[in-house]
């Protein structure tokens, strides 16, 4: 499985979102000061696969969703 890019979506007209995030073909490096929103985004990641994550509150009050495509055997799947 190769993740291939995350999106994330606002909860209404004042949520959070996020550009579209692009993994590199082999290594992606997420990084940035403290409270800049690396550690959610690795949890939406997780999150997507089906995995529990518990998000801090201010996540749940400004993002709606998350789409991760994901590529398997030359397949995309969102």
């Amino acid at each position: 499985m190769n993740l291939k890019n995350l999106q994330i979506f606002p909860l209404g007209k004042t949520g959070w979102a996020s550009d579209l995030l692009v993994f590199g073909e082999n290594i992606t490096q997420l990084y940035g000061p403290n409270g800049c929103g690396k550690t959610p985004l690795v949890q939406a990641m997780m999150f997507c696969l089906g995995y529990p994550s518990v998000f801090r509150q201010d996540i749940y009050d400004h993002c709606s969703h998350a789409i991760l495509k994901v590529q398997i055997k030359d397949n995309d799947f969102i």
